[in-house]
């Protein structure tokens, strides 16, 4: 039997060699100065908690019929 320690480190060791490729360093640095960056302040209003008020507020500024998504409720299923 394998115990759990051992699964995990075959596991990392396995998907590591996979796909780990010494460029992928340079891309991710690349990629870190082709966006801009979030000044705190719109980090703050990124990662403050949604408030209920806000989501009715939301919903109810939709139109009636309009979904948020392929599978989503319309909004008149909110509303009513």
């Amino acid at each position: 039997m394998w115990d759990e320690y051992t699964l995990k480190c075959l596991a990392i060791n396995f998907y590591h060699k996979l796909f780990y490729n010494e460029k992928d360093t340079i891309q991710v640095f690349i990629l870190k100065r082709a966006f801009p960056a979030i000044d705190h302040e719109n980090m703050n209003q990124l990662l403050a908690s949604v408030i209920d008020e806000e989501v009715k507020k939301a919903l109810f500024y939709m139109k009636l019929f309009k979904t948020p998504g392929l599978k989503g409720y319309q909004s008149y299923f909110y509303q009513s």
